[in-house]
């Protein structure tokens, strides 16, 4: 199967896998992820009964935008690419920010080395800012620790992290080595 979404040349050749194609100006992850998260509710649909065939997870993803939200970052010029490869994923990631490899072994895993790696975080400046005594209140009346931290702790594998170039909020922070089980 070849799923394209977006517009550009698209292949004719024979597609051996499954593949997916993302090719647009701008491309919403963080949407994308909300929406395959939402749990099916109600009643079954006439449409669940029939025999339609299921899209099949990708062996394959490639991604091109120039403009691309994910965790609430925008990211410019994106070209990124994903394969499955044996029982892990290769990716490869350039854009304006970051530039790098990943591998993933799942669930163990995660290797990144990345060349660059330059963020700025709105919401930062916004912690840094004077609260109000009824941000603080609020702040003293949620949890330690939140569901999200812990979903994510749950699911984290192990991770290698090399960055060559690191940058936070415009400043140089340098190279970074991070190793944790």
């Amino acid at each position: 199967t070849n799923l394209v979404l977006g517009n550009g040349g698209f292949k004719i050749s024979p597609v051996v896998g499954h593949h997916v194609l993302v090719r647009t100006d701008t491309f919403d992850l963080d949407e994308w992820i909300s929406v395959a998260d939402e749990p099916a509710v109600g009643a079954k649909s006439v449409v669940d009964t029939m025999n339609t065939p299921i899209i099949p997870l990708p062996k394959r993803l490639k991604v091109q935008s120039q403009a691309l939200t994910f965790a609430g970052l925008e990211w410019h010029d994106v070209d990124f690419s994903a394969r499955k490869k044996n029982l892990g994923w290769q990716m490869d990631v350039e854009s304006q920010e970051v530039e790098g490899r990943l591998n993933y072994l799942e669930p163990y895993d995660l290797s990144v080395s990345l060349d660059r790696l330059h963020i700025y975080v709105p919401a930062i400046d916004k912690v840094l800012e004077e609260k109000t005594p009824e941000e603080e209140k609020a702040k003293q009346l949620r949890p330690l620790i939140s569901e999200f931290e812990r979903k994510f702790h749950k699911a984290m594998p192990n991770l290698t992290l090399v960055i060559n170039d690191f940058w936070l909020q415009g400043y140089n922070v340098g190279k970074v080595n991070v190793d944790l089980q």
